[in-house]
């Protein structure tokens, strides 16, 4: 599932950058879609919920798991998609740049390391996230981010608070 509609003017008016523009909260629509979301997902009747560590993924599945009667477990492999491996970005114009080479790359380059993570990379450290999870357990909720659940589930966009399935082997 993907987090919630989220207040980046909060952040954005406080002139953080990079990392720190992931302490962006929800704004009180995205609050209230994950109010919304959550009847529907017990009737998934998810025995474990997961999330990323940003704050906007927290703070969903905070709502959700309230609801549900779980209390979430953050996994660090949840994350957002980087940019830029080495955490130095400092605009979204760096962010959009870097998110359109890997596109256009497909999400793999062609030649050398490149600065941002690929998708692979994003989709292989996902699977990892889960699986431990997934193992006899019943259905896992995971809260995260659209390039992650493009990277697991081939959606090039998801909505917010919206579910993508997906099976895990």
């Amino acid at each position: 599932m993907r987090h919630a509609e989220t207040d980046w003017q909060r952040v954005n008016d406080r002139g953080w950058v990079g990392l720190a523009n992931d302490f962006a909260p929800l704004t009180e629509r995205g609050r209230r879609q994950a109010e919304e979301a959550s009847p529907s997902l017990a009737h998934a009747r998810p025995a474990v919920l997961l999330t990323s560590p940003m704050t906007r993924a927290l703070e969903t599945a905070a709502i959700i798991g309230r609801r549900l009667g779980l209390d979430p477990i953050v996994e660090m492999d949840l994350r957002e998609w980087l940019p830029d491996r080495r955490l130095r970005w400092s605009s979204l114009v760096e962010v959009q740049r870097a998110y359109a080479a890997m596109l256009a790359d497909a999400g793999e380059p062609g030649d050398g390391l490149p600065d941002w993570e690929t998708m692979r990379e994003v989709r292989d450290r996902g699977l990892e996230a889960l699986r431990p999870y997934v193992a006899g357990k019943g259905h896992v909720l995971a809260v995260c981010h659209e390039v992650i659940i493009q990277a697991l589930t081939g959606h090039p966009h998801t909505g917010a608070c919206e579910l993508r399935p997906l099976s895990v082997v």
